[in-house]
């Protein structure tokens, strides 16, 4: 029986683990779409610049 206890307390670091690592891989994606985000959001402001500039 303890070495049943034992396997269930070892598989439930893991999935702690498992949880932690997709937590912050998900925050890297998000935080990866913002940069993106707002250098296009920077990209089109410039291009409305020129464009009237352009005439």
């Amino acid at each position: 029986m303890d070495q049943v206890k034992n396997d269930d307390e070892f598989k439930r670091i893991a999935l702690h683990q498992l949880i932690e690592k997709d937590r912050q891989m998900i925050t890297k994606y998000e935080e990866g779409m913002a940069h993106y985000h707002q250098r296009i959001e920077t990209s089109q402001y410039e291009i409305g610049r020129l464009d009237e500039r352009l005439g």
